[in-house]
């Protein structure tokens, strides 16, 4: 158990460490969710960037030949059928529920245990 504290310690320094002075994990989650969604708005952005570069070029270049980005695309223009997002929208809402079931319980647990 001592072990498991010392681990957590460690990464909650190194965290507060990281987030630029924060004094408590309040102050160090804010500017980590800060920096993590610059990050991944910029990674979002180079990606689209870069696909649609690929596209274009490969489009512009190939002429009648089938390249992996055009049957990417002409895969996305092929109708799916309603029951598919169904079943995906389903899946998706009881990933979601576990998720938030299991944070209510670990919430209730780590309140009781305090």
């Amino acid at each position: 158990m001592n072990v498991k504290r010392l681990l957590i310690a460690t990464a909650l320094a190194a965290l507060l460490a990281s987030c630029g002075g924060a004094r408590d994990i309040s102050g160090a989650r804010g500017k980590s969710v800060n920096l993590y969604t610059h990050t991944n708005t910029s990674t979002a952005e180079l990606s689209m960037a870069l696909s649609i570069d690929d596209y274009i070029i490969t489009s512009f270049v190939a002429g009648n030949v089938s390249t992996f980005p055009r049957e990417v695309f002409d895969s996305a223009r092929v109708e799916i059928p309603p029951q598919i997002h169904v079943l995906a929208t389903l899946i998706m809402l009881v990933a979601i529920a576990i998720l938030v079931l299991g944070t209510l319980l670990g919430n209730r647990r780590a309140s009781v245990e305090t």
